[in-house]
């Protein structure tokens, strides 16, 4: 297992161990290939890059890797970035399949881009977009660019088009 890997915790020890100058639980954790192993807390962190779990950002998780199938036997995941800026969580993420597709379209840069956001109090996904990564806000509108070109996506009228 790699640094970085999406990894489901299905276990910890009952007592905290003492590593060093550290002392953590033990977490029993599985990749995305259904192999097993244990890691010392020091170097588990939820998704949300901190040591407390967010309920957005596991449902991204669960809708973009665990609904959709990214997460499946043969296919590592690895999440870039994660993180809520102007009003959107953010997944950026990569996996095998799209190493492939960036082959075939010969994109420097792959991976898959999702946005999600609250809507009339309910979490929705608000725009994905496949192989860019780099991003900024304004206003209402997402530019997201490489080197290649830009696309504009105006937040209001995706969510119109989408009936979201």
């Amino acid at each position: 297992m790699g640094k970085y890997e999406f990894v489901y915790c299905i276990g910890k020890t009952e007592e905290k161990d003492k590593v060093g100058g550290d002392e953590e639980y033990w977490y029993k954790i599985r990749n995305c290939d259904n192999k097993e192993g244990w890691v010392f807390g020091k170097y588990i962190q939820y998704i949300d890059g901190t040591k407390e779990p967010d309920k957005y950002y596991k449902q991204m998780i669960e809708n973009e890797i665990i609904k959709r199938l990214y997460c499946s036997y043969g296919n590592k995941v690895k999440i870039y970035k994660l993180c809520y800026e102007n009003h959107h969580y953010i997944i950026d993420f990569e996996n095998k399949e799209k190493v492939k597709l960036a082959d075939m379209y010969n994109e420097i840069s792959v991976g898959l881009l999702i946005f999600y956001r609250m809507i009339d109090g309910i979490f929705n996904r608000a725009i994905e977009n496949m192989g860019r990564r780099n991003y900024l806000f304004y206003k209402d509108y997402i530019f997201i660019y490489t080197l290649k070109g830009i696309d504009v996506y105006n937040t209001k009228k995706y969510r119109e088009k989408n009936n979201i």
